[in-house]
């Protein structure tokens, strides 16, 4: 069974796909747990979402469809893996269970397996050998039952992708695997910015002096620092002015915790600033684009991605990786004009002086 699929998904979403199983809801559940945007949501054929991902007038989203049979909803990302993510399979299995595959030929095949906000399971690579989770050894008989051998060589049989018995262990776990065709499925954009996760710590190891020195300090001092670099840098941008902008970071600097639906003023701003800055890479990466931005308009939409990364943390900034978040324009290229290391230095003497 899973050979024919794993021929059929090639077929239809080539190398790179991730398909996240969510038990006990439908379609539209399944997207919004994902990060989908509600205004976003309607049937799409296959073709469809392939030629809108590609889309410079549409802005280069990531699309994601879903799928329902029984007890268990697919959603399906063509060339995507934000399903992947254990901080986001977490949310999505809130009061159920969700598992996530990953094919990906240029990096590494990842699976996982989470349940009720707890990451369960998940094999490091997609290799049953390397798990790692609460309890890594759960699925031990499903493995087995997959013709995965835990104890067994990394490499596998050089004739079968090693994906296929991935595949397989997804089947043992949700007793199905969709049969695709490219037909119109619920679908919906994929904005990462608004789902409930935490800011990733994945960047810390880019600065670790400053990660560690905002961990040490109280939250008040956390998120009084993280909203007034995010402003200094909105001022920067002439958009600190914005009514929403500045009503979101007083917020945060009381709160240090600020939601932001994706339909509000600012949520539309924020969806703006990331679609220009996907944009601006587009056309970077793809000089038959070029054309369809000045540099100017280019670098701008580049810093406004950058600021709605940074917003992002500073509306998290009670958490030190929320904050880190916030004054990462201080330790990229992006900001480069912002005098990063005059202020970064000062930052840090700030904090270290507490």
């Amino acid at each position: 069974m899973s050979a024919r699929h794993f021929d059929r998904y090639e077929e239809l979403l080539g190398e790179i796909y991730c398909l996240t199983f969510v038990r006990g809801v439908d379609e539209t559940e399944a997207l919004l747990r994902m990060g989908g945007l509600a205004d976003t949501i309607r049937p799409r054929p296959l073709a469809d979402v392939w030629g809108e991902m590609r889309s410079y007038e549409a802005g280069y989203p990531t699309i994601a469809q879903a799928l329902n049979a029984g007890p268990w909803t697919v959603v399906i990302e063509p060339s995507g893996f934000h399903g992947s993510g254990a901080q986001l399979l977490n949310v999505v299995s809130r009061g159920t269970e969700a598992v996530s595959v990953l094919r990906h030929d240029y990096a590494d095949d990842h699976l996982a397996y989470s349940v009720d906000g707890e990451l369960v399971t998940e094999l490091v690579g997609a290799k049953p050998a390397i798990r790692r989770g609460t309890e890594p050894d759960r699925l031990l008989p499903r493995l087995r039952a997959a013709g995965l051998d835990p104890e067994g060589p990394d490499d596998g049989d050089p004739l079968i992708h090693p994906h296929v018995g991935i595949l397989r262990l997804v089947g043992q776990i949700t007793g199905f695997l969709p049969d695709l065709t490219g037909g119109p499925l619920a679908s919906a954009h994929l904005e990462p910015w608004f789902n409930a996760t935490e800011p990733s710590a994945v960047h810390r190891l880019s600065h670790e002096e400053l990660a560690d020195a905002l961990t040490a300090v109280p939250a008040s001092l956390r998120r009084t620092i993280a909203v007034r670099e995010v402003r200094r840098l909105a001022e920067l941008l002439d958009v600190a002015h914005h009514r929403d902008v500045s009503e979101a970071l007083n917020t945060a600097e009381r709160e240090g915790s600020v939601a932001v639906p994706a339909d509000s003023d600012l949520g539309h701003r924020v969806r703006d600033w990331l679609m220009n800055g996907r944009r601006a890479h587009h056309v970077l990466t793809n000089p038959a684009e070029r054309h369809r931005m000045t540099e100017e308009e280019r670098v701008r939409a580049t810093r406004l991605w950058c600021l709605a990364g940074a917003l992002r943390g500073a509306l998290r900034s009670d958490s030190p990786v929320g904050a880190f978040e916030a004054l990462r324009p201080l330790i990229v290229d992006v900001f480069d004009w912002a005098d990063n290391a005059s202020h970064r230095a000062a930052l840090l003497r700030e904090l270290h002086t507490y």
